[in-house]
């Protein structure tokens, strides 16, 4: 039976496949952590829709935590207001001292909607919490992130924060605690379902939103009248494609494949950079890749400074090459015996 003592316990509100985790949620669990450690808390993650146990047992944390798991099969496709309801009602139930979601489509859609059904304070865009002078404080970007505005919690909680991961560290664990998992068996009528969906289309990784993508290949002015092979290079990775805002210029890319302090800040996997020197307003924006390459003739290019991967030489040149030898090895990999 699990203890309800009230406003103790920071939730993290997780986005999941079947049990795996996405990084977003991976990053909250960093924070959560952090949180706990500082100011004497526990923590939760609830995990809701189709869920594998024997996944959910691998996941590392080192601190003690709960598990709530709600694996019902009218919460296998997200639906919004079954979703709100269950998760009012556990929040009700269990009374956690604050809730964090990620800055992703469910986390936009879903957090509003439980702040105003609980009538409880969210922070969006938030880029760190901490405790202050006893009130839970939140930092937020606003005016694109050009400044940090600083909100203080009023009232008693429940709180709610949506969280912008690209600024979180990715979760590290330094040791490994055993999880307390609790299944949770809220109802529901398949009455509560308003919405049935049909078939899951994948997105295009060219077109997808650069701050959701996983692996960047972008181009700037080294690679201008070969823009051709940024987008070659991106399709065979299947990559999404990003840029600087001299290609924005000629017309090659909309403003929205824009990267940097004026454009979109990225955190994926893999930035590819091909042709871009690295000003200081673009490299803002790649702050929170986990592994840059950069392919540049000039080889004390800026960008070289950050880079895991330095590569001195035409980008025009090089990028053939790559594509060449990965299409070879694919092949190598698909008629080799099983």
């Amino acid at each position: 039976m699990v203890t309800k003592k009230k406003h103790t316990d920071i939730w993290v509100i997780a986005d999941h496949s079947n049990g795996e985790l996405e990084d977003t949620s991976i990053s909250l669990i960093a924070e959560a952590q952090r949180l706990a450690k500082d100011y004497h808390t526990g923590i939760c993650l609830l995990m809701m829709g189709k869920v594998d146990i024997a996944r959910v047992q691998q996941i590392d944390i080192s601190t003690e935590a709960k598990f709530y798991i709600i694996d019902n099969e009218l919460l296998y496709n997200y639906d919004t207001n079954t979703y709100l309801k269950v998760l009012a009602g556990i929040v009700n139930e269990y009374h956690p001292l604050l809730l964090l979601f990620a800055d992703t489509a469910m986390g936009r859609d879903l957090a509003p909607r439980l702040s105003a059904r609980l009538k409880i304070g969210l922070v969006t865009n938030c880029k760190l919490i901490r405790y202050e002078r006893n009130y839970l404080a939140a930092s937020k970007g606003v005016y694109d992130d050009q400044l940090y505005s600083d909100v203080v919690y009023l009232g008693q909680p429940p709180y709610a924060a949506m969280l912008d991961s690209s600024e979180l560290d990715t979760y590290l664990p330094n040791k490994q605690c055993k999880a307390e998992i609790v299944r949770l068996t809220p109802y529901l009528h398949p009455t509560d379902i308003m919405t049935n969906v049909l078939s899951i289309i994948k997105g295009n990784p060219r077109s997808i939103d650069l701050s959701q993508a996983q692996v960047i290949v972008a181009g700037g002015r080294g690679i201008l009248g070969s823009f051709e092979l940024v987008e070659e290079l991106a399709d065979v990775l299947g990559a999404s494609v990003g840029c600087t805002r001299p290609v924005i210029d000629e017309g090659f890319l909309s403003l929205e494949r824009q990267i940097g302090q004026t454009g979109k800040t990225v955190s994926p996997k893999l930035y590819i950079a091909c042709g871009i020197s690295g000003a200081t307003h673009h490299l803002a924006g790649i702050k929170n890749a986990k592994i840059v390459i950069a392919i540049n003739c000039d080889p004390k290019a800026p960008i070289f400074k950050i880079a895991n991967m330095k590569v001195v030489g035409d980008a025009r040149r090089i990028i053939p090459s790559i594509i060449a030898q990965i299409q070879t090895r694919r092949q190598l990999l698909c008629s080799a015996p099983l």
